[in-house]
C-alpha cells in the first residue's frame, strides 16, 4: 500500500511542480517528511487510503472524486506554504486548487478566500470539462495559478487588500444579481 501511494504522490507532486513553477520552486517531495507533516497529523493512513482510492478511480472518473480532492488539496497546501503563504492561506489555496482541479468543493470548510481563488482562476465562469482541461500541459493553467498565488501572497502581506478585493467581488456579484432580477 505504501509503495503504490508514494508512487502516486510523487507523480502528483510532479504535476504541482509543473503547474506552480512560475510561482517558485516547491522542491522535491520527501515522502517521509510528508508523512510526519502537520498537514497529516493523525490522518496519515486516511491520506494514504485516499491516495490509493484516487489512483484506482482515475481511469473511470479522472480527478472528479472526493478522494482526489482531498489528496490534491493537501499537496497544494503544502506546496503553497513552501512558497511563502501562511498556513491558513496555504490551506485556502490548497482547497481552491483542489476545487479547480477536481470540481469538488469542501462545504464544511468553505470560506471566502476559496471562492476568490475560483473567481480569479475562472474569471468568466467554470470550464465545462475540468478533467480534459487539465490533461494537457496548458500554459494558461500556469498563468492562472500564478495570478491566484500572487493574490494570496499579497493578501498575506496586506490583509486590507484582501478585504478590499472581497468587497469588490461582492459588489460586482450583487450588481449582476440585481441586473438578472430586473431581466427575468
Amino acid at each position: 500500500m505504501i509503495d503504490l501511494a508514494s508512487e502516486v504522490l510523487y507523480k502528483e507532486w510532479e504535476s504541482l511542480i509543473l503547474h506552480m513553477n512560475s510561482c517558485g520552486d516547491i522542491g522535491e517531495l520527501d515522502f517521509n517528511e510528508l508523512m510526519k507533516s502537520d498537514w497529516l497529523k493523525g490522518n496519515e493512513e486516511v491520506f494514504l487510503a485516499k491516495t490509493i482510492s484516487m489512483f484506482e478511480r482515475l481511469p473511470e472518473f479522472g480527478y472528479a472524486s472526493p478522494d482526489a480532492f482531498y489528496v490534491v488539496t493537501i499537496l497544494a497546501a503544502i506546496a503553497s506554504e513552501k512558497l511563502g503563504l501562511c498556513k491558513e492561506s496555504a490551506y485556502s489555496f490548497g482547497i481552491g486548487y483542489g476545487f479547480a482541479r477536481t470540481g469538488y468543493i469542501s462545504y464544511n470548510s468553505l470560506e471566502p478566500k476559496q471562492i476568490l481563488f475560483y473567481r480569479i482562476f475562472y474569471p468568466l465562469g467554470k470550464v465545462r470539462n475540468i478533467n480534459r482541461y487539465w490533461e494537457i500541459e496548458h500554459t494558461d493553467i500556469k498563468h492562472r495559478i500564478k495570478s491566484v498565488f500572487d493574490s494570496f501572497l499579497i493578501w498575506d502581506n496586506d490583509p486590507t487588500s484582501y478585504k478590499n478585493y472581497y468587497f469588490l467581488i461582492n459588489s460586482i456579484l450583487d450588481t449582476w444579481k440585481d441586473w438578472n432580477e430586473l431581466h427575468d
